[in-house]
């Protein structure tokens, strides 16, 4: 959410460098934000719409959100986005693939007879941002990063977040789950998002190969 002193209107004007868009003309928006870290967070309840569509870049979308409170706590970067979404419904559905109408597919099944109304996932699961990795098992073998503490921007499949912080303290350094002043390096597998953004403008950071 944003003050409307910050809108700038969409007509005649070009996406900001960090929208994922795909140009449909029927679905542009009033107005662009491009000033993302003037907003703050909202605390939401909703159900997961998990039929595709090609309209939006994000893959899944949210099915009458109801606003429960403004999270003065939090900064703004620390949202929900569009990977952590999609991670949150193949974590329910069990699956990462796609059905034909666009529902999420069933094990078991070997075809659909008819069309199935798409299934609507409750959002009460723990986004994945918010889960701390246990780390009470890993044994120190270095002290290669010692005194340092890290920040994951973003990661991928390649390089998933559980196995960069078991690293991390593998050899001798710390994690932030937050950006915030104890961080000393900030770590990121791709040049986007709020957080990378965020971290960028924070210092460098450190890309993942």
């Amino acid at each position: 959410m944003m003050k409307q002193s910050n809108w700038r209107n969409e007509k005649g004007s070009k996406p900001p460098s960090f929208y994922a868009v795909t140009n449909a003309a029927k679905e542009r928006p009033d107005v662009w934000i491009d000033q993302p870290e003037k907003s703050v967070i909202l605390q939401i309840t909703s159900d997961i719409r998990t039929i595709r569509t090609e309209t939006f870049a994000t893959p899944y979308s949210l099915r009458f959100p109801r606003i429960q409170k403004i999270r003065h706590d939090k900064p703004w970067y620390d949202c929900l986005d569009v990977q952590i979404l999609a991670d949150m419904v193949h974590a329910k559905s069990g699956d990462d693939g796609q059905g034909a109408e666009g529902g999420t597919q069933l094990k078991g099944r070997a075809k659909r007879v008819k069309q199935e109304k798409p299934e609507s996932l409750p959002s009460s699961l723990v986004p994945s941002h918010m889960l701390v990795t246990d780390v009470s098992r890993v044994k120190q073998v270095t002290r290669l990063f010692d005194g340092l503490v890290f920040y994951i921007a973003n990661t991928t499949s390649e390089h998933p977040i559980d196995k960069l912080h078991k690293l991390i303290v593998e050899n001798g350094g710390t994690f932030s789950m937050n950006l915030n002043n104890i961080v000393t390096h900030a770590v990121a597998s791709e040049k986007k998002g709020l957080k990378y953004q965020a971290a960028s403008k924070n210092g460098d950071v450190i890309h993942l190969l």
